[in-house]
């Protein structure tokens, strides 16, 4: 068996079929996932906080709106002593998020925009991408494919795989890629 080719991680918070397809292209590609199921707040606070070491490559497939990262629907028992719930904010992102060095794609609506980024900019990624409207149908899934085969297995720089994977997207909604200040 050949080596990875790059290791992912894959963060999935309520966007079960979408995270599964990109699983599947992504190790077609030779791409080593690992999968992280969201169920509750502090579970994505864990894994997005650095107590535990990631990938240089982090997918988070999920949904987003206006109130920002929407969160699983919990029991009021359970939901009670979350520390976050019904969606995240930039500012909730930013008192957690510790993903240095990472090149993150989010493919939530609406987490393009530049709240979003800054925060994860500010919580150290390398890179990010997300789009800032609304996509239509699999637009997110179609990008975020097409971004890790230009830039993992062609070899593109992140910008010209952004460029590459943009153009499969609807003008009216594009995805956006934010890069650190060097």
């Amino acid at each position: 068996m050949a080596a990875p080719i790059a290791r992912l991680e894959l963060v999935v918070v309520d966007a079960d079929l979408e995270a599964l397809a990109l699983r599947g292209v992504l190790e077609c590609f030779g791409v080593q996932v690992t999968s992280h199921l969201v169920g509750q707040a502090s579970d994505l606070v864990r894994i997005l906080s650095g107590a535990e070491p990631l990938a240089r490559y982090v997918v988070i497939s999920c949904h987003g709106d206006d109130r920002g990262l929407i969160l699983p629907e919990l029991h009021e028992s359970v939901d009670a002593v979350q520390p976050y719930r019904g969606a995240l904010s930039p500012a909730d992102l930013r008192s957690f998020l510790r993903l240095q060095g990472c090149v993150v794609v989010n493919t939530g609506c609406s987490l393009g925009t530049p709240e979003f980024v800054a925060a994860f900019l500010h919580a150290g990624c390398a890179a990010y991408c997300g789009c800032s409207g609304d996509p239509g149908g699999d637009e997110a899934l179609v990008y975020t494919v097409n971004f890790f085969y230009h830039h993992l297995c062609r070899g593109a720089s992140l910008e010209d795989a952004h460029a590459r994977a943009g153009v499969h997207c609807d003008g009216d909604v594009p995805f956006h890629m934010s890069r650190a200040a060097s």
